[in-house]
């Protein structure tokens, strides 16, 4: 047969009524309330297929001809040939069936791959509504089979894997209902993820406008079970009167629904007449697990934690390393850099604080988190911690300060406190009797000379001979590398703390007067290595000639390099160049990802960068220029001050005066020697992780050159102890090695595709991730002071599409200190991460733009060419026009 009511249906014939009409069947087999229908089923497709002679050519025309030639040709075909015989006849029987001939349907899509748990293919096939008429039925169903072979469609398959030619298609004909309102229904929150309350959207007449983005839906956010006093309602183009009892027996739907298919779903619903009908309902696709991923740092951790709510964050670590992180990565910081860290700052063993028991960071759902259990059962540590983070990060701090009322929340217990507490009332002891030291080590004048010494055993160590190194040794060199580098900017955390305690002198002094912002004092000082980084490669721009530039604006950036080395004005552009990622091509995007590959091994991020550089306008001041102006205007606010102190006669001597005159000299003083190093010690530190990255990747070669890896970089894939395992052959299975390192691969490249919450719960509740926020206001953390207005550039990824005019205002997820080059040339920032502490935050002022972070949901209210007015002093983006052809951001 060709033709199946959609009655004689259900979730095991999805082979021949595809993925929608199998989830239809299987929902009026229940008792739902699903519109009378037929399934066209996928041997009428097939049979159809070699009546046009398509049937052993379609792999042929794929192979041939690009995809969107491709594409057309096979749709000609199929739209060219009629349905006839046996499968016409039963098409139009059913139809008659369904009322007098005249009777509108709709016509949709239902492939074999569409509406899966994998993969939702939603609008990559075609529907046609209010159909009437056998003619209009038969060329809609024709239509339909066609859509199979659209460009998008094609791209989607290819995007997820999918093998074009196991891909067969249904095709669904059901009555139309005549609906007053339509909208869809999630099961579960799709953007926090909660699965306790639905959101439905819902929007008058047909939910197509609505399912098209053409129109703004209303909102309404329902919690599940006994129905609450009110719905959380949201208006969208047109407030639509949606009765609370309407939505409670929508959501009573739902959940008859998810409970059948044993999953969360997004269900398509409309109203006629006081009566729901289900439409069609497919598993929800982008929430990720019920329950997280988890990579526990240690077994004790798995162990101690057993049975009891574990609380991870990812405070502080994602604006830093915000992508999933390799196996080797992971293992880099959680039992190399973190472990060393608190040995040498504690001055104990690492046996006697338990690290080879216990770590602080796991992997959860592919990301690095900490474990907030274990860190807040730290004795001391965690009691210190829970004080600090509120400064540090708020949004965290709120959300473990509640769980630990409600009592949810147990600290992890160890095992030996006492012993512990000893061994660090002994360490801090011991620093007591070093004191003398430790204050000239706390000096901003010893910071300098670390930092210059960290840059002058990296560039000894860029000269050692690898080749006559075991792996082993190479290992063991490394992390004496690290332990080097902790042991000298141990106190870095301390530096930076006295830096903000002179900010906090100076505003302190300058308080009742409104016309001195003390953020000003920030801006302009002399430029750390990071402002530094991006000052010099607007140098290496300026030294660009005519015929450089021009390559620089006209070709894409990983073309550029070619180019250039094909002009002799070009090959000299790229010597200055070599000599720029000399000094600084140890930077990278997420770079304190080892794992990352840096500025010299991939310099297509520099090349994006001068790209831009060349759309800036010649009227508007330089990148130095405007330094220069942050730093004049610094220091004539410093002399204002410096006057207001000297005037009043006799009063300037009262104490009260005098206090804060002091202050101000004093907290200003402090700014100046301590304020940058914090993004110098970060980049003296990737000198270091750029060294010690060039040791791993040897021991990666050795292993490729052997036919163990397949390639260096799959090194990556394996922890430390993985990879010694297999330097040493206690690991020979080489197949299954190779194996590993694909899964590894393709499993990080799945949670790339994720927004990551910074709160995430064991029990796979959501905390911490919130919706995109509505309407034209967006509220954020002040980060820097001044207000601008200006287009918006949203870049998710600043290597793809980091497309940003002088002016633009840079709207990102988060920045790490590579993304600075983009600063040079921007109004205003915008970040969804972050507080006033992030490196966005501290660039921004030090530059003297425009900055509101921690603004949740930024990146998808926001589009680019939006026009938008930043205040950094009020912590408010507000959006001001939104045109009608804008540019989506890349994802």
């Amino acid at each position: 047969m060709f033709v199946l009511t959609l009655d004689r249906l259900g979730r095991s014939d999805l082979g021949i009524a595809g993925g929608k009409g199998a989830n239809l069947g299987e929902m009026i087999r229940a008792g739902l309330p699903v519109p009378r229908g037929f399934v066209v089923t996928t041997r009428a497709y097939q049979i159809f297929l070699d009546a046009a002679g398509l049937g052993p050519t379609i792999k042929d025309i794929l192979a041939a001809s690009s995809s969107h030639e491709a594409s057309r040709a096979i749709q000609d075909r199929i739209t060219a040939c009629n349905i006839s015989g046996q499968i016409a006849q039963e098409i139009l029987t059913a139809y008659s069936g369904l009322g007098t001939g005249k009777v509108p349907v709709a016509v949709r899509s239902s492939a074999t791959t569409e509406d899966l748990p994998t993969a939702s293919f939603a609008g990559q096939h075609d529907t046609f509504l209010n159909i009437r008429g056998e003619d209009a039925i038969l060329s809609s169903v024709r239509a339909c089979w066609a859509s199979l072979w659209t460009e998008r469609a094609i791209a989607y398959r290819e995007a997820h894997g999918i093998d074009h030619f196991h891909t067969l298609m249904a095709v669904v004909v059901q009555e139309m209902v005549d609906a007053e309102v339509s909208g869809v229904m999630f099961t579960v929150n799709p953007v926090s993820g909660s699965r306790d309350e639905a959101v439905i959207e819902a929007c008058l007449g047909l939910g197509e406008a609505l399912v098209t983005g053409k129109v703004t839906p209303d909102r309404f956010k329902v919690k599940k079970g006994p129905p609450p006093a009110k719905a959380e309602r949201t208006a969208g183009a047109k407030a639509i009167e949606v009765q609370d009892d309407t939505l409670f027996a929508l959501v009573g739907l739902g959940t008859r629904i998810e409970e059948l298919f044993g999953s969360p779903q997004d269900i398509e619903w409309c109203l006629r007449s006081g009566k729901l009908f289900v439409l069609q309902s497919r598993p929800v696709t982008a929430i990720g697990s019920v329950r997280p991923v988890v990579y526990f740092g240690s077994k004790m951790n798995q162990e101690a934690l057993r049975g009891r709510l574990i609380v991870w964050s990812s405070w502080n670590v994602r604006e830093t390393m915000p992508v999933p992180q390799m196996p080797f990565g992971w293992s880099f910081w959680n039992h190399v850099v973190i472990p060393l860290a608190f040995e040498i700052a504690l001055g104990v063993r690492r046996d006697d604080l338990n690290f080879d028991r216990y770590h602080v960071l796991d992997r959860v759902n592919g990301r690095l988190y900490f474990n907030m259990n274990v860190l807040y059962g730290w004795p001391v540590l965690g009691w210190s911690l829970r004080g600090l983070l509120k400064y540090l990060d708020r949004e965290t701090a709120a959300v473990i300060d509640g769980l630990i009322r409600s009592e949810e929340f147990k600290p992890m217990r160890f095992p030996h406190p006492v012993k512990t507490m000893w061994n660090i009332m002994r360490a801090l002891a011991g620093s007591m009797v070093r004191l003398p030291q430790t204050m000239r080590e706390l000096s901003a004048a010893y910071a300098a000379r670390a930092f210059e010494d960290v840059g002058r055993e990296a560039s000894e160590l860029a000269k050692r001979d690898l080749s006559r190194m075991k792996d082993e040794e190479i290992f063991r060199e490394a992390e004496a590398v690290v332990r080097s580098f902790v042991l000298k900017v141990w106190p870095t955390f301390i530096w930076y703390a006295l830096g903000l305690i002179g900010f906090i002198m100076v505003k302190a002094a300058v308080k009742g007067w409104p016309d001195i912002i003390p953020e000003k004092f920030l801006s302009g000082l002399p430029p750390n290595k990071t402002t530094e980084t991006a000052l010099e490669m607007w140098k290496l721009f300026e030294g660009a000639s005519v015929a450089v530039r021009k390559v620089l604006r006209e070709v894409e950036p990983d073309q550029i390099q070619k180019r250039l080395a094909e002009l002799p004005e070009g090959k000299e552009f790229l010597e200055r160049l070599q000599g720029f990622l000399a000094r600084y091509g140890h930077r990278a995007l997420m770079e304190f990802d080892i794992t990352a590959p840096r500025w010299k091994d991939d310099p297509r991020f520099v090349f994006q960068a001068l790209k831009n550089y060349t759309c800036h306008k010649t009227e508007e001041p330089t990148p130095l220029e405007h330094f220069r102006r942050q730093s004049d205007e610094r220091e004539a606010i410093i002399k204002t001050v410096r006057k207001r102190f000297s005037q009043g006669g006799v009063w300037r001597f009262l104490p009260p005066r005098l206090l804060r005159r002091w202050l101000f000299e004093r907290g200003l003083k402090i700014i100046h020697g301590y304020y940058p190093i914090r993004e110098n010690a970060k980049f003296y530190a990737m000198t270091i992780w750029q060294r010690a990255r060039e040791m791993y990747m040897e021991v990666g070669r050795r292993l490729a050159a052997r036919g163990i890896l397949e390639e260096d970089g799959d090194l990556f894939c394996f922890s430390h102890l993985e990879i010694m395992r297999i330097s040493r052959g206690e690991w020979q299975d080489i197949p299954a090695i190779r194996r590993t390192a694909k899964e590894r691969k393709k499993e990080a490249e799945k949670w790339r595709s994720e927004s990551p919450p910074l709160i995430v719960r064991s029990d796979g509740k959501a905390k911490g991730k919130a919706a995109a926020p509505s309407g034209d206001i967006l509220h954020g953390s002040p980060a820097s002071p001044g207000t601008v207005r200006g287009r918006a550039s949203v870049i998710l990824d600043p290597v793809q599409g980091a497309r940003i005019e002088t002016g633009d205002v840079l709207v990102a997820p988060l920045t790490d200190p590579a993304w600075t080059p983009l600063f040079l040339t921007a109004g205003g920032l915008v970040m969804e991460a972050g507080g006033m502490m992030s490196h966005g935050a501290v660039v921004a002022r030090e530059y003297g733009i425009p900055a509101v972070v921690g603004v949740t949901g930024a990146t998808r209210a926001i589009r680019t060419g939006d026009i938008i007015e930043v205040d950094g002093s009020a912590g408010q983006v507000r959006v001001l026009e939104r045109p009608e052809t804008r540019i989506p951001p890349p994802r």
